[in-house]
């Protein structure tokens, strides 16, 4: 940790923003492939997580963010590596440290692209939404949302929203959720 103004830092293409319960900001620093923490005030970096890899913990273009609602956990997209990264983490003298790293996506079908990510809690758990940007089944275009449980599992995908008074709303190219 240290003042930002003694730090030689570059972002390359930031694309998500998020702050935790704390009031720190988690950035992604798309190009760099890695998850920058600053504090609120963005004077101080706090942590730096990751890097370019595959490893789980590593990062080809983190995207977008989504806090977990009660628990100290940060889902984080990383589109180059078609999967979504779970970040359990705590503090220790104000510094997150990431504890445990779960990666989930999905393993069969075409290329997963998580773009945009949101999470809600229900009675029967957490479910994850993940936007799938460049999904398509043939010459159907439309995008698609998948939707995740706490342990990564697949429990749902759906390509268009039904209503009541316009029909069926096509998601050709979903991305940011919240």
């Amino acid at each position: 940790p240290g003042p930002l103004a003694d730090v030689e830092l570059t972002l390359t293409t930031p694309v998500g923003v998020l702050q935790d319960r704390r009031g720190n900001v988690w950035i992604a620093d798309t190009g760099n492939s890695r998850v920058l923490v600053t504090d609120g005030r963005l004077e101080r970096l706090l942590t730096v997580v990751g890097g370019p890899g595959s490893e789980p913990g590593s990062f080809e273009l983190p995207f977008r963010f989504a806090h977990h609602p009660t628990e100290s956990v940060m889902f984080v997209t990383d589109l180059g590596n078609e999967r979504v990264q779970r970040l359990t983490y705590e503090y220790a003298d104000g510094v997150p440290s990431v504890t445990a790293i779960d990666a989930f996506g999905l393993d069969d079908g075409p290329a997963f692209h998580p773009n945009g990510i949101a999470v809600s809690e229900y009675d029967d758990g957490l479910r994850v939404f993940v936007a799938d940007e460049f999904y398509h089944d043939g010459a159907d275009l439309r995008g698609r949302i998948a939707v995740f449980d706490d342990d990564g599992r697949l429990r749902d995908s759906f390509r268009s929203i039904r209503t009541d008074h316009r029909g069926e709303i096509p998601l050709y190219w979903p991305q940011g959720l919240d």
